[in-house]
């Protein structure tokens, strides 16, 4: 098997390794200004689990395309990987996932480098607790298809993260020239979170980029920050809609795509609905801490240690003892999360022409039940945040939305 060059170089000598992540500056030519590289982190994501599915991949292009919501047959994503899912009939989500065509649909430079022991089968990448119930709704529909699906364990199929804290960071620029030599990789398209890494051993990634240098609660962290949702605790299966999942704005959906499973509901809520509730991420707080100052994202303290809600716990104003909720806690690390809410309610965003009902002075609150005999109350305040990137695609949305209806 041909190995790149600096990766060759790295494998052959004991004593040497060559560590990208390591913080160097860098310029590219004589007379410029030496500028500092991002320090980009990593870890595996045990969280996710890897799909095979052969042994023919035109068979399995075909396939999934008809249940996805990306266009698999266009040339974008035949030669890339792709963040995209699965919906049932109703047109709710079953899973998010990122789809793997074969490396040799790979175009040059996109981290496709292909080797010997390279699979020729497409993947998918899915959460762990739902990759069973993944590969029975693939079974359902593959009807007289000569297709099978085979789960990867960990040691088999791991799933890496990288990425860098530097936000607004073109991921791009920062990250190709560190992962270039490195086979398997492929750009995460999701605001912020860097890059995944697939079916390389672990032996080989210490290698590489030395051990890990985060956690999975760092990349949970750095995930819910950007308000990201992921896996079936935060996008729930049956539940969830895929607008209201933030899929449409990070790129999952092809609304030009034909007919897919769970399609009518999907393309009907983006012509002619407003998506009025959100997943963004949210900072708890409670009654002797101040208020968290308006900005774009939460602020995460290591030493806030708050007993979380449990998952959907209803979020509703302060102010209101009883009524209708504004949002539902999904989950989180710490003091921040991410909740399903009510944009036009719990921060300042505008979706209509209608009379704003944001009201700056409010606070909202999450209340549960302990599991105690004595099933004591418990209360926490939350304060709601619309990222930049999720403020520009509604802001797109909206445009394009009002110049369809004029």
């Amino acid at each position: 098997m041909s190995l790149p060059p600096k990766l060759n170089q790295c494998l052959r000598s004991p004593f040497t390794t060559f560590r990208p992540f390591l913080s160097r500056t860098y310029s590219h030519s004589p007379g410029v200004r030496a500028r500092e590289q991002p320090v980009l982190r990593y870890t595996q994501l045990p969280s996710r689990s890897l799909i095979e599915v052969g042994p023919n991949a035109d068979n399995a292009r075909t396939f999934i395309h008809g249940l996805v919501t990306a266009n698999t047959e266009s040339l974008q994503y035949t030669s890339s990987s792709y963040y995209t899912a699965f919906l049932n009939a109703g047109g709710r989500v079953l899973d998010d996932v990122f789809i793997y065509p074969p490396p040799s649909n790979f175009e040059p430079g996109t981290g496709g480098l292909r080797g010997q022991d390279e699979p020729d089968q497409y993947l998918i990448e899915v959460d762990r607790e739902r990759a069973d119930a993944l590969i029975r709704h693939l079974k359902k529909h593959k009807l007289r298809r000569k297709l099978s699906f085979r789960l990867l364990d960990q040691e088999e199929g791991p799933v890496y993260g990288i990425w860098a804290d530097e936000p607004n960071l073109d991921p791009f620029t920062a990250l190709k020239p560190t992962l270039e030599p490195l086979r398997s990789w492929k750009l995460d398209q999701r605001p912020n979170m860097g890059a995944r890494c697939i079916l390389r051993p672990k032996a080989e990634m210490e290698q590489y980029f030395g051990p890990p240098n985060a956690s999975f609660e760092d990349y949970t962290i750095h995930r819910m920050m950007n308000g990201v949702a992921e896996g079936s605790a935060e996008i729930v299966p049956t539940s969830a809609l895929p607008q209201e999942s933030n899929l449409d704005l990070l790129g999952a959906i092809d609304f030009r795509k034909g007919c897919y499973l769970g399609q009518e509901l999907t393309i009907r809520t983006h012509h002619t609905g407003v998506v009025r509730k959100r997943i963004v991420p949210v900072q708890l707080y409670d009654n002797a801490s101040p208020k968290p100052a308006t900005a774009d994202a939460p602020e995460y303290i290591s030493t806030a240690k708050f007993t979380l809600p449990p998952r959907q716990s209803a979020i509703s104003k302060v102010s209101a003892r009883k009524g209708r909720s504004t949002g539902r806690w999904l989950g989180g690390v710490g003091n921040i999360g991410l909740a399903l809410c009510r944009l036009e309610i719990m921060d300042n965003i505008r979706l209509t022409e209608e009379t704003a009902l944001y009201d700056p002075e409010e606070e909202f609150k999450v209340v549960w039940d302990e599991e105690t005999e004595t099933g004591q109350s418990k209360e926490l305040k939350v304060k709601a945040f619309v990222p930049r990137w999720m403020r520009l695609g509604i802001a797109e949305r909206l445009k394009s939305l009002k110049g369809h209806h004029t």
